[in-house]
């Protein structure tokens, strides 16, 4: 006998797609489709205003990333009133490469929490999927990473671990920056998960 996995009381359960409020550019440029995808290219960071509320409590982000200019790691920051919150980060990713090398990268400095690779550099790619736990609520921030990379040297790497922001504020957006100083190209989408 089949199995109906839908929950008839809850037909509309899953995840929506989100159309941020506004997107902020630090160089280059970025565009927003009808759907919420922002694609950004050239940037030193993009970030994206007015996507976490009180109707969502818990959030996906993906970032498809097609080059990191600059080899660096890829950092998220939570905002508000479109300013980055730039300490009281607490962070781990660990990982490994296809040359069986053990990687880790630790927030530096407390100011953004890196996700991908160390050395990224032009004509790599990589896909990272972020849940934002309570970014809304007056109360800390957590996100949980996976992450895959090609690197531009050809090696694959796959990195998970956690960020955790101790700040008990309400923020409603989020930066993405090489922490490098380079630019970045790349799409990014956020969806709020159904309560």
């Amino acid at each position: 006998m089949a199995i109906n996995r839908l929950n008839p009381d809850y037909p509309d359960a899953g995840t929506v797609q989100l159309i941020p409020g506004s997107v902020a550019v630090g160089s280059g440029s970025a565009t927003v489709n009808g759907n919420g995808q922002v694609s950004f290219s050239g940037s030193t960071s993009v970030s994206l205003n007015n996507v976490f509320s009180s109707i969502y409590v818990n959030y996906l982000v993906i970032v498809n990333m097609t080059e990191v200019a600059t080899s660096g790691n890829l950092g998220f920051r939570v905002r508000v009133s479109g300013s980055d919150a730039v300490t009281n980060y607490n962070s781990m990713v660990r990982g490994i490469d296809t040359a069986g090398s053990a990687l880790a990268i630790a927030g530096s400095g407390l100011t953004s929490a890196q996700y991908v690779n160390q050395n990224a550099g032009a004509n790599s790619n990589s896909i990272s999927l972020l849940t934002v736990g309570t970014p809304f609520e007056t109360r800390p921030t957590q996100i949980t990473i996976i992450s895959a990379t090609r690197r531009a040297g050809g090696n694959w790497s796959g990195y998970n671990g956690g960020i955790n922001h101790t700040d008990n504020t309400s923020y409603t957006g989020f930066t993405l920056l090489n922490d490098a100083g380079g630019n970045i190209t790349g799409t990014v989408s956020i969806y709020g998960y159904r309560n």
